[in-house]
């Protein structure tokens, strides 16, 4: 397959988590595909840029037969600074209580949409398409398998013919352009969900499995949950593909990895 495989925020913790996370993908989602990179980070120091930096980056990508297609940053794209401020100014005004809230959450979420965006119109200019696109966090997440590589290949590929979208709460998205697209959109206007969301049942429920914690916490507010409505009402079909290791719940027997965040992001 070719696939493109996109990664948005800083490299901050890259040299904690970059190699391993790629070491334990080579056998699986990157094993025999061609793969091409699309980031978009900034440039300020206190988030771990330099030249120096991001050309081990560069390198450790090369070391795993990944390409690195295009690198964006954020300083250059003043063109969308007023929409990235808007959605802010939405997000802080609109959130009813604290309970989940993150003052970077709108920004991160139309950061995303910004870097398939661009990414589209890239692969337009260049006649390029892809198989599959990913959007998988690998600077600051730590990555491991929970199923073997064989499985993983073997669903990965029965799931992106049927038209799904594997995720991970916001960290992981896999899916065709048309899925990842729609995907995508939600991070253009992020338009605000609040509490009565957990009076859906077959929402909460559906929470209740693949994410017992944010069940139990119910923090409307978090980027994770606005995504998971986001995703419950407006994706056909979608498959949860992370492990969880504190509950035994019914999605394990359906993931893929076990995906942390790294507790020095």
């Amino acid at each position: 397959m070719k696939i493109s495989l996109c990664m948005f925020g800083q490299y901050r913790t890259f040299k904690l988590n970059l190699e391993n996370n790629l070491i334990n993908l080579k056998d699986n989602i990157l094993k025999n595909n061609i793969i091409d990179i699309y980031i978009l980070t900034d440039k300020k120091e206190s988030g771990n840029y330099s030249i120096k930096n991001e050309k081990i980056i560069i390198d450790l990508f090369n070391k795993y037969n990944c390409n690195i297609e295009k690198i964006y940053y954020w300083e250059d794209l003043s063109d969308y600074y007023n929409s990235d401020i808007r959605n802010k100014i939405q997000y802080d005004n609109n959130i009813r209580h604290t309970k989940g809230a993150d003052k970077f959450t709108s920004n991160l979420w139309y950061r995303k949409y910004l870097l398939n965006k661009l990414k589209n119109e890239y692969c337009e200019l260049n006649n390029k398409s892809y198989d599959c696109h990913m959007f998988i966090r690998l600077f600051d997440t730590q990555i491991t398998l929970s199923k073997s590589n064989d499985y993983i290949i073997k669903n990965l590929e029965n799931y992106l013919n049927n038209n799904y979208l594997l995720f991970s709460g916001d960290l992981i998205h896999i899916g065709k352009k048309d899925i990842i697209d729609k995907m995508f959109e939600f991070g253009k206007e992020f338009c605000l969900v609040h509490d009565d969301i957990w009076y859906d049942l077959e929402f909460s429920n559906y929470v209740k499995i693949v994410d017992t914690q944010l069940f139990i916490e119910k923090p409307t507010y978090c980027s994770e949950i606005q995504t998971y409505y986001y995703i419950f009402k407006n994706i056909d079909k979608y498959l949860w593909i992370r492990t969880c290791d504190r509950f035994n719940t019914p999605s394990n027997e359906n993931s893929f990895f076990y995906v942390k965040h790294c507790p020095h992001r």
